[in-house]
């Protein structure tokens, strides 16, 4: 099943892909520097982590503070 670990405004318009592809086995991490795709710092607030793998899909909110 592909995986896809994203990250949302709260308008829904996507900020960032961490990362995608083939999902593995077992347990993975991932980091985020609070950079959009193109490498500008995002201002602080409310953004969405979307975790999508197969059918099923996680979505969190998280606080960024500068």
């Amino acid at each position: 099943a592909a995986l896809e670990l994203a990250i949302y405004d709260l308008a829904g318009r996507r900020v960032r892909v961490i990362t995608s592809g083939p999902a593995r086995t077992g347990r993975s991490t991932a980091s985020w520097d609070t950079r959009d795709a193109l490498g500008a710092r995002i201002p602080g607030g409310i953004y969405l982590v979307r975790l999508r793998s197969g059918a099923q899909t996680q979505t969190r909110k998280v606080v960024v503070l500068h």
